[in-house]
């Protein structure tokens, strides 16, 4: 029987000092691959600000503009239907190009955060904090195996939901937006003149390979959608070991909306008038978004046991 559930997320990583942040990653890829940095930031319209948008790297993978990507994509690689060269060919050729040079981009940012992950300093032994290990099943957000190297949990106890690194899994990253969630209307731009009006409505609401080139971009960017749903109906087993629990800690979770999910099937598995929950918190916005979630799921706040984990460390 299992009688503890624990949530481990990113903050219990960077609670022992891993540099494991996507702000990390950022610093970390300007000396890897400055070039790949630099693209990610133009694709996305960043440059000038681009501490914040990496700051929450992997829901903003899904805030492409795509009209504004795709209109300059056109502009480039378009056709010329006016040019003596001009080849019916030349219709797919800006839609090929968005969707070549999304999947290069995003490949190389899979490609490059897997050797990121493998390369991250090992925890701190001296920022361990109490684990209640006995009839305990982890479920692991992160790609690190600190409660493994760390802690001596056995491999069989954890479930690293979104993959590990170190196993040579499948990392699972990307963003929460659904495909219906990235498509936006076209939009005229402001401030046209009649004339300018026309010329837009001529260039990009009568050529069906401006449409394809936006389909394209959104085809690209709806594929590193981290498909949720599907990620908790593959683990049956996993929230099979929950219905006994009598703890339900989370552990540096950020209660994201992506993340959200997760808790809230947990918590449908267990017995509500059995179980006490434990959350951490690193700071009063941490608070705010905890009792913000339990509110919305109508679960009585004052159950809730919030913990600092500066508060549980173990001092040999």
């Amino acid at each position: 029987m299992t009688k503890n559930v624990y949530f481990i997320g990113n903050g219990f990583d960077l609670h022992h000092f891993i540099r494991s942040s996507y702000k990390n990653y950022a610093d970390w890829l300007k000396s890897y691959d400055y070039s790949l940095y630099l693209k990610v930031n133009i694709v996305y319209g960043v440059v000038g600000r681009e501490d914040n948008w990496w700051g929450d790297f992997e829901n903003q993978m899904g805030e492409l503009n795509v009209e504004v990507y795709s209109a300059w994509i056109y502009r480039n690689y378009g056709p010329d239907f006016g040019s003596d060269s001009f080849r019916e060919a030349d219709r797919f050729v800006a839609e090929m190009k968005a969707e070549q040079e999304l999947n290069d981009l995003f490949h190389g940012i899979k490609t490059s955060f897997y050797k990121w992950i493998q390369q991250l300093n090992l925890a701190n032994v001296l920022r361990k904090v109490e684990l209640d290990i006995s009839d305990s099943y982890f479920i692991c957000f992160n790609y690190t195996d600190t409660l493994r190297r760390l802690y001596k949990i056995p491999q069989d106890k954890i479930c690293y939901i979104h993959g590990n690194a170190r196993n040579g899994d499948e990392l699972i990253l990307g963003h929460g937006k659904t495909k219906d969630q990235l498509i936006e209307p076209t939009k005229m731009p402001p401030n046209l003149s009649k004339d300018q009006q026309q010329e837009w409505i001529d260039e990009y609401m009568t050529d069906d390979s401006y449409h394809r080139t936006v389909d394209a971009s959104i085809d690209a960017v709806s594929n590193q959608r981290k498909e949720v749903e599907k990620i908790i109906n593959k683990n049956v087993v996993v929230w099979n070991q929950m219905t006994q629990a009598q703890n339900f800690y989370i552990y540096g979770l950020s209660f994201s909306k992506i993340d959200t999910p997760y808790i809230t099937k947990a918590i449908s598995m267990m017995d509500k008038k059995k179980v006490v929950i434990h959350v951490s918190y690193y700071g009063q916005e941490d608070k705010d978004n905890i009792y913000q979630y339990f509110k919305q799921i109508k679960y009585p706040v004052e159950m809730i046991n919030l913990v600092n984990l500066e508060d549980i460390m173990i001092y040999a």
